[in-house]
């Protein structure tokens, strides 16, 4: 091989995806416990985060707030463990647990058993409410068998989809609670639309698990990918208009090569399905959890390479270009005024939350307040009838049971 061709290959590959150090990480947390799951205040002056102060009890868990600088940590809710019975409070399957205003926290206190293998069933959920600085906990009434919930964005009512797949909307103390809709039994993940009045959902109805969105009251369903694999890791953007994810490469069990050769493929595409652009699909690593920048002029993800164990967060513009890799770690979160990114990294055997300080290359605009409150959705008439987030989160933990064990 030629001198020039050598050369033009590294180019190519700079080009491709470009390590910096310009910006800067800082953690937040020490790593005498697992931290993770950093989710920032609208205002983007704080950070909620999660931990599990001892391995080997999943109960153990607890809610963290602090300063974005890691000062005035302060916890809000803890779990228990009780033999093979537990309590989890204040995991959240909702895309974000703060309340438009800053004011409040949503958050699930589950009680479940842990069978063979440390495998957990989960026997309740409750849907709880708190003030932001963890005073006045009280339960959701009328949520007992929640599985979807979160903030109806624009307003001060929450939604919330429960075991029989009924969406309803009620007011944070469980009041006013109003019928919306009936969806399917294999309808999830659904997250309402920031500055809008639709949900987007996973559904199969049409075949596959593909990705749908309706009206709030349940009208209007389209479907908006039809893949055969299942969708993952749906994210609006800020502004409502567009919504990105991840799909599979189609598996083929006769066909061994279409598994060493699979790939999780970020794409994006407005919000009524329109414009898909596929984004990312290296064969060489699964891209994840793609989050928008306030202004949408980017996106930051987590990817997995085959050869590596550990995850790095990377960045690129919106179109899929200029994909920088920014830090090691997973799940991030992009900050509400653009200029930091929070996420879950490692050190040593733990997990720790840390913060990457933007440089002025990555920097976003801040986010757009939120401002519009439908009337139709504060005051709705009702309608006639028409967990993944907590398994990933759990699943986060049992890893860093399973590290600690082996060393």
């Amino acid at each position: 091989m030629s001198n020039i061709s050598l050369i033009l290959i590294i180019l190519v590959l700079f080009v491709s995806i470009t390590h910096v150090s310009a910006n800067e990480t800082i953690e937040l947390t020490d790593g005498t416990e697992s931290n993770g799951f950093p989710q920032w205040s609208p205002d983007g002056e704080m950070i909620v985060y999660h931990t599990l102060s001892e391995v080997g009890a999943i109960g153990n868990t607890k809610t963290w707030m602090m300063d974005i600088d890691g000062s005035n940590k302060t916890q809000l809710t803890s779990g228990k463990s009780l033999g093979p019975l537990f309590l989890i409070s204040g995991f959240s399957p909702t895309d974000n647990p703060w309340s438009p205003d800053g004011d409040k926290l949503l958050y699930g206190s589950l009680l479940g058993v842990e069978i063979i293998g440390d495998i957990p069933v989960f026997l309740k959920t409750d849907i709880q409410i708190m003030n932001a600085d963890g005073t006045s906990k009280n339960k959701v009434k009328g949520s007992s068998n929640a599985e979807y919930y979160g903030w109806a964005q624009n307003t001060t009512k929450i939604f919330m989809v429960d075991k029989s797949k009924k969406l309803w909307l009620l007011n944070p103390d469980g009041t006013e609670k109003v019928l919306i809709t009936q969806g399917d039994e294999n309808d999830s993940q659904f997250l309402w639309q920031p500055h809008g009045n639709k949900i987007v959902f996973r559904s199969d109805r049409g075949g596959y698990p593909d990705i749908w969105v309706m009206n709030y009251d349940g009208t209007g369903k389209l479907q908006l990918s039809n893949s055969e694999e299942k969708e993952l890791d749906i994210k609006w953007s800020m502004d409502g208009t567009k919504i990105a994810y991840v799909s599979p490469s189609v598996l083929n069990t006769s066909n061994l090569s279409t598994f060493f050769n699979s790939s999780h493929s970020i794409w994006v595409m407005n919000s009524d399905g329109s414009d898909k652009k596929k984004l990312t699909g290296r064969h060489d690593r699964w891209d994840a959890r793609p989050e928008f920048s306030p202004d949408g002029e980017k996106i930051a993800f987590d990817t997995t390479y085959k050869n590596e164990s550990d995850p790095k967060i990377i960045v690129m513009d919106v179109d899929g270009t200029n994909e920088t890799v920014l830090a090691k770690g997973w799940m991030p979160q992009w900050s509400p005024m653009g200029n930091k990114i929070a996420f879950t990294g490692k050190s040593g055997n733990n997990s720790v939350v840390s913060v990457i300080a933007l440089d002025e290359k990555f920097k976003s605009e801040p986010a757009i307040p939120m401002e519009y409150v439908p009337e139709d959705i504060q005051h709705p008439e009702e309608k006639t009838p028409g967990f993944s987030a907590v398994i990933a989160m759990l699943s986060f933990f049992m890893l860093g049971k399973n590290i600690n064990r082996r060393n």
